[in-house]
């Protein structure tokens, strides 16, 4: 089943517009804001937490707790650097963590995998934009395969930085899709046919921020065309 899951940018107490520049809060409630995704049908939450390395100043396990005690499944980014930070998220209600820079460290992915279980890590892969005429998919592979080989089965790969007027660019990232491997994109979907084309090409979910922010895609949680649509083969 494809599956679209909101993305909250989390600081200083408030929910931020994506990408989260400090720019424009959206609310000043975050919990409310989550619980409104839920009530709209979305069954997981993507909180990115910018106040994460700062464990003092972050407010989100309070809104974490919240969110998990009315069911929300929550995966939780934005500057997970260490297993301490991860197993402090979990406790608070996180059902993953996703990692970025980590993932490039393979010892210290290790000790994550080893500290909160592998079911429990999510690696977000960053596509870099290459000229034409160069793959960087091999950059993404290799983190892939270091990160399966510690038990590691679930991704969100980013597709390139898109430019107005442009589709979605997935091709650098058809090889991560392989039996066995859930793979969402994160990153660059700004409508409904973005959507539809994800889900026509194999991909299990989209991670959606700003769009649905300025209701550029309506909720679609709950229309069978993404939630009964048989996946291809």
């Amino acid at each position: 089943m494809f599956e679209i899951i909101p993305s909250l940018v989390m600081a200083k107490g408030s929910v931020w517009l994506p990408p989260g520049d400090h720019t424009e809060v959206f609310s000043r409630n975050p919990l409310r804001v989550g619980l409104h995704f839920k009530a709209l049908g979305a069954r997981t939450l993507y909180v990115i937490d910018l106040d994460s390395v700062h464990q003092s100043l972050s407010t989100a396990p309070a809104v974490l707790l919240g969110l998990a005690h009315a069911g929300v499944e929550l995966w939780v980014g934005g500057g997970v650097r260490t297993p301490d930070q991860a197993q402090r998220l979990i406790a608070a209600g996180a059902s993953a963590v996703v990692v970025h820079t980590l993932a490039l460290w393979p010892p210290k992915l290790e000790q994550l995998v080893e500290r909160v279980g592998r079911d429990r890590v999510i690696v977000w892969l960053d596509s870099p934009s290459s000229p034409p005429g160069e793959d960087a998919a091999g950059d993404i592979e290799a983190v892939v395969h270091r990160s399966a080989e510690l038990g590691v089965t679930r991704f969100i790969a980013s597709p390139p930085i898109r430019t107005r007027g442009t589709r979605l660019d997935l091709h650098r990232l058809s090889r991560v899709r392989q039996p066995g491997r859930w793979v969402g994109v994160g990153r660059g979907i700004r409508t409904s046919a973005d959507l539809l084309q994800l889900q026509a090409s194999g991909f299990h979910a989209a991670v959606v921020g700003r769009a649905l922010y300025d209701q550029r895609i309506e909720p679609f949680w709950q229309d069978p065309e993404f939630t009964q649509r048989k996946e291809p083969g």
